[in-house]
């Protein structure tokens, strides 16, 4: 009898550096995500692309729609440092590619 831990068991990754995670909803009509943004932009938040636990964890550290953000670095890897205020968060790929966000002109 074969004992079920020494058989392979299939591993699926559902997001990785090389690949976005496919978001939970359909985007924010006119946004984008905070991980396309570029080193300098002022962006608000208009929609957060995932489940409860993402919602309220992002609303944990302060980030909900209506939120602007000034992007303060934007790795090659995806991850994302921002600032909301005097308050810098530095955000992982798969986080900034399910926070939609739109340009904001002018001063925080």
């Amino acid at each position: 009898m074969a004992n079920a831990l020494s058989l392979p068991v299939p591993v699926q990754f559902l997001s990785s550096p090389s690949s976005p995670p496919i978001p939970s909803e359909e985007p924010a009509k006119g946004g984008f995500p905070l991980r396309l943004s570029q080193e300098g932009d002022r962006v608000r938040i208009v929609a957060l692309q995932g489940g409860s636990t993402f919602q309220n964890r992002m609303a944990g550290m302060g980030l909900q729609p209506g939120t602007e953000l000034q992007i303060l670095n934007n790795g090659q890897d995806g991850r994302v440092l921002v600032a909301s205020g005097s308050t810098r968060l530095f955000l992982g790929g798969g986080m900034a590619q399910k926070i939609q966000v739109i340009p904001v002109k002018g001063n925080m």
